[in-house]
């Protein structure tokens, strides 16, 4: 089976994010935000959800950091699930492309 694994970059005016995500890792992780209880978040999520995650994100303000590491984490979970299922399902990538 195929590694379902997605790496994610957003640069935006506001912040600058970049996410490494390994649905099946062992719950390793390094988050930087400098949003200490954001860290502590994901972190958990990391843990308990037995996902490798390494995110790095800064921005000119906590809103935007967090807005935007959601945003990159749910295209990392998209993509590294596609991955999968359309290796399982190969009539998804038709589905999807006329969807």
């Amino acid at each position: 089976m195929a590694d379902r694994k997605a790496k994610v970059i957003r640069e935006t005016a506001e912040t600058n994010v970049r996410v490494e995500l390994n649905i099946d890792g062992s719950g390793q992780f390094e988050i930087t935000t400098g949003i200490r209880m954001f860290d502590h978040l994901v972190t958990q999520l990391a843990q308990h959800g037995v996902f490798d995650i390494k995110i790095s994100a800064s921005g000119a303000d906590q809103h935007h950091v967090v807005e935007d590491v959601a945003i990159s984490l749910g295209k990392a979970f998209n993509q590294a699930l596609l991955v999968w299922h359309t290796l399982l399902f190969p009539w998804m990538k038709l589905y999807l492309r006329w969807w």
